[in-house]
């Protein structure tokens, strides 16, 4: 484990390149009038400093249907400061952009961030 001054200084040097920010969503689940299952989204938290890395294109494979139709998923890490609560199956939408989180890189030893994995349709 690291001192706590150098984890300190090694948060404040990251932050410093989350240039982007987010608005975190979890999925929710509800009964309708009619017992069917309504799917929304409910805020996690606003306003989350975030960085946008792109971790792969679709032209590699990575490929998924949808009813009849094929979708072209980019993979991307997005990066949030460290204790920032998000996991799989929240939505990150950041400006126009919306990506759904598909996996979290949780075994790094020393938290001065947290990454993610997420999708985009095209």
């Amino acid at each position: 484990m690291l001192p706590s001054n150098i984890l300190k200084q090694l948060r404040k040097t990251t932050n410093r390149w989350l240039t982007q920010t987010a608005t975190i969503e979890r999925q929710t689940e509800d009964r309708g009038p009619f017992g069917e299952q309504i799917h929304d989204f409910e805020t996690v938290a606003s306003g989350v400093a975030c960085r946008v890395i792109t971790a792969g294109s679709s032209f590699r494979g990575d490929m998924e249907s949808s009813g009849n139709q094929e979708l072209m998923l980019d993979r991307y890490r997005i990066i949030f400061p460290a204790g920032t609560a998000v996991d799989v199956d929240y939505r990150v939408t950041i400006g126009s952009r919306v990506y759904n989180v598909v996996g979290l890189t949780d075994a790094r030893q020393d938290e001065t961030d947290v990454h993610v994995i997420a999708t985009r349709e095209r």
